[in-house]
């Protein structure tokens, strides 16, 4: 594929998260893309951050913005797509930290008719420094994991990610604060139960 991507990161009143957002799509090692933020009714802080990144991103860079009215993220991304002219979305919650080739993992496998997708899991402490990721969780994160440790197991290595969903994902995405090793944020008593291919 060698169209122009659309990356669409939503937010509301996280400047702080936003901020290390921006920053990772600012060292993409595929620079064929336009980033939208997607503001769910930020006050001007947010307007301000992203006024500062439009020219260190070295991308176009452009605000999609909503009074806030309860939660609203999927009308916001609607209008982000709307603001878009890529041919090929990619969704990216405001907390979530993109590595270096995310676009252009994006971009091999992007295929007409088909989307890509991934979640989120809160990994330990340990985990997440031994794989180069940052504590918390971030959608995708699981994935990102995955790959990195078929990279650094080898191509032989057979690995399974999953894709939980509690509901309380969002108590730890504080990028600064300390979260505590507990057991259990990783367990062997996993079973997949099923794949399915949608498209």
């Amino acid at each position: 594929m060698a169209e122009l991507i659309s990356l669409i990161v939503t937010t509301h009143e996280r400047e702080d998260a936003l901020d290390a957002v921006l920053r990772s799509l600012s060292t993409q090692t595929d620079r064929d893309f336009e980033v939208i933020v997607a503001d769910d009714g930020s006050g001007p802080a947010t307007a301000d951050l992203i006024e500062s990144w439009k020219p260190r991103l070295g991308r176009p860079l452009a605000h999609a913005w909503q009074p806030h009215e309860g939660f609203r993220a999927s009308e916001i991304r609607n209008r982000a797509i709307i603001a878009s002219n890529g041919s090929y979305c990619i969704f990216l919650d405001g907390d979530c930290i993109a590595r270096p080739d995310f676009v252009a993992r994006h971009r091999v496998l992007a295929e007409r008719g088909w989307f890509v997708t991934g979640n989120r899991i809160l990994m330990s402490q340990a985990t997440c420094h031994r794989l180069g990721l940052g504590l918390g969780i971030s959608s995708g994160a699981n994935l990102v994991g995955a790959i990195k440790l078929v990279e650094e197991m080898g191509p032989d290595a057979v690995v399974v990610t999953i894709l939980p969903d509690s509901n309380k994902k969002y108590l730890s995405t504080a990028l600064a604060a300390a979260e505590p090793p507990q057991d259990g944020y990783i367990t062997p008593q996993v079973q997949l139960d099923s794949v399915a291919s949608v498209r």
